[in-house]
């Protein structure tokens, strides 16, 4: 069965900002492109850069058709997103391709250097019109396949069964047609590739764009191996640029080692983009593919010696990151996941991830999100927690879990439980002094959080006052309008106001009563001997038994569900505010005050 189109719900009114889209990026597009090819003609030297092997390329007239093909699917690709966020992304990565790509022709220009054969006919004529605009410059890298990768992954996201197949099939054509019609030399492709993706990388549609997540690290380990990664990549860089040939290759390496850098030092963990299911995006699979290698190499080197999980206690077990192959095959129905830069597929299992660079300390926050975490998940135990050694980052959290649930009176008790399961544990300075905050504070957490508890259940007890003061005001509403009636002069004004008074009132009575249930459930886990992370993960269940909230939406912070409950109390405060203020003015409106005066 053939599928054209992945199930998305399609947000309406889309197509009058798809051809605002158009708009700006198709002048866009050739004026620059343009502006680029003229400004290389009036140099007097043009370099190229081609490898002999390239002159045994063939030349196959027909291929223009899928070259110039990519011009169609370029326009129609913006019909494609399902809402505005996928579509602004989408013409986002589109101008971002014509922005590095120019930018690198003006910056360092390239010629192509071989002469295409006469042709005639179709093909002929479409290759002339080809050679009306585009002269033989604007090479590396290729602005065709740097926009071939960003509408790829467009098209790929929405087609589906043998569509899918096609789409794959057209599109790897057109990467091809940019040799064999003599456009590009080879160097142009995968430079041209590695710009697309960092399109793709930019501009996620899963998550916030990567320039909203820029922030500067605070943390000077992460700065030391920032500076560790970018001096790797300009030792790379380095002999490519000045050796050329097939030295070229380690430009890769260099760049996956730049972002890389650039991850440690402004995007922290999101810059991996690891997803909700635990698997990396493609632009990161791509872009930093020879670093991902040598991580996955240098977390099987390291644990070879040991590469079996170990229990730690409670069915709660500490160990390397799993292959595919490993997970199936182990007693694991539960993962928690601290590794930023190594995949796991979390699909068919129950999976989180809190995701720390690697050779970093976790922050006292993720430490306590990973205890959390961790209790929430040991009901569909055995529960695996897993870095890519099981050493530092995942040892970290299950400290974490033990100081949260008091299993361990201090840090240092919880390392060593840990280090009698696990000996190979390595915890420095930086790791202790982020779970010491929750020796002290979860420690003693229990008193701490009554307080905030008792606090938050007395406030939102105050909500029942509001309630009754709301009810007095919907019946004052209804006899006010009652007695325009008996008076005679009954107006329209006068019954909008009193039917607004009364909806006022049973809108309120709603969020008076979801209140009233927060409230009790507020003062009963107050007054609860029991540890607070037992009462997070009952109250979950029994909440998602009786639909009150989704399966997947557990294990809030209680700080979290305290801001929400308070926020249902200043709805039903804005509500009984707008009653009061309606019932003011239906008062001061009325005619018995003409009357009386």
């Amino acid at each position: 069965m053939m599928t054209v189109a992945a199930t998305y719900t399609r947000e309406p009114g889309l197509l009058k900002p798809a051809v605002l889209w158009l708009l700006l990026l198709a002048p866009l597009f050739f004026g620059t492109y343009g502006f680029a090819t003229w400004v290389t003609a009036q140099r007097a030297e043009v370099g190229s850069l081609v490898f002999d092997w390239e002159r045994q390329m063939p030349f196959w007239a027909w291929s223009i058709v899928p070259y110039w093909s990519i011009d169609l699917l370029y326009g129609f690709s913006l019909l494609l997103p399902t809402n505005r966020e996928e579509l602004k992304r989408h013409a986002l990565r589109l101008l971002t391709a014509q922005v590095i790509a120019v930018s690198c022709f003006l910056l360092w220009p390239l010629r192509f250097t071989f002469q295409r054969p006469e042709l005639d006919g179709l093909f002929g004529w479409l290759f002339d019109v080809l050679a009306g605009f585009d002269k033989p410059f604007n090479q590396a890298p290729s602005l065709h396949i740097a926009l071939l990768v960003v509408l790829w992954v467009c098209y790929a996201r929405h087609v589906q069964g043998a569509w899918r197949w096609l789409v794959h099939g057209w599109f790897a054509l057109i990467g091809v047609s940019v040799l064999t019609t003599y456009q590009h030399h080879f160097i142009d492709v995968p430079t041209g590739a590695l710009a697309g993706w960092l399109c793709v990388w930019l501009w996620p549609l899963d998550r916030p764009g990567m320039l909203h997540n820029l922030r500067l690290a605070r943390d000077r380990q992460r700065w030391r191996l920032a500076l560790f990664y970018a001096v790797g990549a300009a030792a790379l860089a380095i002999p490519a640029f000045v050796c050329g040939g097939a030295w070229l290759w380690l430009l890769w390496p260099a760049v996956s080692l730049l972002l890389v850098a650039l991850n440690y030092g402004l995007f922290d963990a999101k810059g991996f983009q690891k997803g909700a299911d635990g698997r990396l995006g493609n632009a990161t699979r791509w872009l930093l593919a020879p670093y991902l290698a040598a991580a996955w190499i240098n977390s099987r080197l390291w644990t070879r010696q040991h590469p079996q999980p170990d229990e730690v206690v409670d069915n709660v077990w500490l160990g390397r990151i799993p292959t595919p192959g490993e997970l199936q095959d182990s007693p694991f129905s539960a993962v928690l996941d601290l590794c930023a830069e190594l995949s796991v597929d979390g699909r068919h299992l129950a999976y989180r991830c809190v995701p720390v660079l690697d050779l970093t300390a976790p922050t006292t926050a993720q430490c306590r999100e990973a205890a959390q975490a961790i209790e929430s998940l040991r009901e569909h135990a055995p529960l695996l927690v897993c870095c890519a050694l099981g050493y530092s980052r995942s040892a970290t959290a299950v400290a974490a879990w033990l100081l949260y649930t008091g299993r361990a009176a201090s840090v240092d008790a919880a390392i060593v439980q840990i280090r009698r399961a696990r000996p190979q544990i390595v915890l420095q300075p930086a790791h202790r002094r982020a779970l010491e905050p929750l020796s002290t504070a979860l420690g003693s957490a229990h008193g701490h959080c009554d307080m905030e508890l008792h606090a938050v259940a007395s406030l939102l007890r105050r909500g029942h006052s509001l309630d009754l003061l709301s009810t007095g005001l919907s019946l004052l509403g209804a006899l006010l309008g009652f007695g325009q009636w008996l008076l005679g002069v009954s107006t329209p004004w006068a019954i909008v106001l009193s039917v607004a008074l009364l909806v006022l009132g049973l809108l309120q009575k709603y969020w008076a009563l979801r209140v009233a249930f927060d409230a009790e459930l507020f003062q009963r886990v107050a007054d609860s001997p029991l540890p607070l992370a037992e009462h997070s993960v009952a109250l979950d269940q029994a909440l998602s038994a009786l639909g009150l909230q989704p399966a997947n939406a557990g294990g809030r912070p209680w700080q979290q569900r305290s801001q929400g409950a308070l926020n249902l109390l200043r709805r039903q405060a804005w509500l009984l505010a707008a009653q009061v203020l309606l019932t003011l003015g239906f008062i001061l409106a009325s005619p018995w005050l003409a009357i009386a005066g």
